[in-house]
């Protein structure tokens, strides 16, 4: 086992930067798209207690916490990249491991900020203790969808982008599990997470007698869709880019652009729990595109990144040379001239 693959467990437990950036856009724009209807709370408490001091004051507090815990966890992750690609894993692990620390403090402050033994009918029936709820609980889908990655994979086998292209080596055997799936399992915790919301947007809703019936059919051809192209690309047997997996991301994003103005209606019409999820669920998938846009453009970068980690894996395996050498060595390798570089 690598030295590095014992702060698995930080690096699951901490959310990726991507559902890092949907929380705090999604938050975002929920205040700032009304603010005034997103902060009020109507009826009242009993003076002195803690849903009376939410009332007044902690609702801004909380979100400020949250807000600016999403911002700071972003800002750390990547520079835990950075450093852990100049080779200062140290410095770069202890960043991950106060990533973790930051947030899931953070969040314990928000859920105790939002728990209290009276005055919930008045409190739950406010957009800012909506969002508070889904902040805390997203915490734990995000933890609770590797429980279910690895279940899911116990019966149909998952693998990597890497693997597919023949860059992976032995990893699948010479490496723990999760640390052999960490650069791909991101996609299926946003999408286990996107499903989780939707189903606790279905079963939070204050009114049940409000129809959301065409918002909830459209988001869920949306989870469908995901769920189709995660199957096709990392648990089918063959990876083919085919026709088909093109229709299904348009279309994806044809329903995305049809739900922004679904869920202004729902907004205006006074949707409490249901409306936010819609809304982060098109936040999270236009993030999507953006990172898959970013794959894009930096595809030959990352296979000659993999190319150099698996031909210096090879050759530490079969010399004596320090690691650090090695990654010195085919600093230069490219897929072009990989041949000049022999074991």
């Amino acid at each position: 086992m690598k030295p590095y693959d014992s702060f698995m467990p930080y690096i699951l437990a901490s959310m990726h930067p991507l559902l890092h950036m949907s929380m705090l856009f999604t938050g975002m724009l929920l205040m700032f798209l009304d603010y005034e209807q997103f902060y009020l709370v109507t009826g009242t408490c009993d003076e002195g207690s803690d849903a009376y001091e939410f009332q007044l004051t902690t609702k801004y507090t909380l979100m400020w916490y949250i807000l600016t815990a999403h911002l700071v966890c972003i800002w750390l992750h990547y520079l835990y990249q950075i450093l852990n690609h100049y080779d200062f894993k140290g410095i770069a692990n202890c960043l991950l491991v106060a990533k973790v620390g930051i947030f899931i403090y953070t969040v314990m402050e928000v859920q105790t900020g939002i728990t209290f033994e009276e005055c919930n009918d008045v409190t739950d029936n406010s957009h800012v203790m909506a969002w508070l709820t889904y902040e805390v609980i997203v915490l734990y889908l995000n933890l609770i969808s590797v429980v279910f990655f690895l279940a899911f994979a116990s019966f149909k086998q998952f693998t990597t982008i890497r693997e597919r292209l023949g860059y992976a080596g032995q990893e699948r055997k010479s490496v723990d599990f999760l640390a052999y799936c960490m650069e791909d399992i991101h996609w299926w915790q946003m999408w286990f997470t996107q499903v989780s919301l939707y189903i606790c947007g279905l079963l939070f809703r204050r009114n049940k007698d409000r129809v959301i019936g065409l918002s909830a059919i459209q988001t869920a051809i949306i989870l469908a869709l995901g769920a189709a192209l995660i199957m096709q690309l990392y648990f089918n047997s063959k990876f083919e880019f085919t026709i088909t997996t093109k229709i299904s991301i348009g279309s994806l994003y044809v329903i995305c652009l049809m739900m922004i103005p679904r869920y202004i209606t729902l907004r205006d019409g006074g949707s409490i729990w249901w409306a936010p999820v819609v809304l982060e669920i098109i936040v999270a998938h236009f993030l999507l595109a953006v990172q898959m846009g970013v794959e894009y453009f930096t595809w030959n970068e990352k296979k000659n990144k993999w190319l150099m980690e698996r031909r210096t894996f090879e050759e530490f395996q079969a010399t004596d040379a320090s690691e650090r050498d090695l990654r010195q060595k085919f600093k230069t390798i490219t897929l072009e001239n990989a041949e000049d570089f022999t074991v």
